[in-house]
């Protein structure tokens, strides 16, 4: 499994994934206009790509 974690924004902020590569925390921005393997965010730190379904597990959690 995937070591992502997501922390809660607070009200009108955006939500921060740590990236499970460099652990660094960076706001994701996942592309729903791709075909679903190609869906997720990119860490800018490593350049690690983090699927849609492990950025929305985090989000749900």
């Amino acid at each position: 499994m995937s070591s992502a974690t997501l922390d809660r924004p607070a009200a009108g902020a955006s939500a921060t994934l740590g990236c499970p590569h460099c652990k660094k925390q960076f706001a994701p921005a996942v592309d729903a206009t791709q075909p679903p393997r190609l869906q997720g965010a990119k860490c800018p730190h490593c350049k690690l790509f983090v699927p849609a379904r492990v950025v929305q597990a985090a989000l749900d959690a």
